[in-house]
């Protein structure tokens, strides 16, 4: 059956949401993931390294160390 081409304007087409009409959120979303991972892996990288240092110094050799030391003036004194 043939319809006039006016009265397919005035049928109101249904409203759908594809996926694409999602894209800004995609985006905002996709953005602020990768934001908090780098700022994870930051500051893991960051904490890892005032680890090893806190390990180097505290396994370098010291004469005396400085409870030790502390110790001994209460005791001289």
């Amino acid at each position: 059956m043939r319809s006039c081409p006016g009265e397919k304007k005035n049928r109101p087409e249904p409203n759908k949401l594809n996926l694409i009409s999602f894209w800004g959120l995609y985006l905002l979303c996709g953005a602020f993931s990768l934001t908090a991972i780098l700022v994870f892996l930051v500051r893991m990288v960051c904490q890892f390294v005032r680890y090893k240092r806190r390990q180097m110094q505290s396994s370098s050799p010291s004469p005396t160390p400085s409870s030790t030391r502390c110790s001994q003036k209460h005791l001289i004194t």
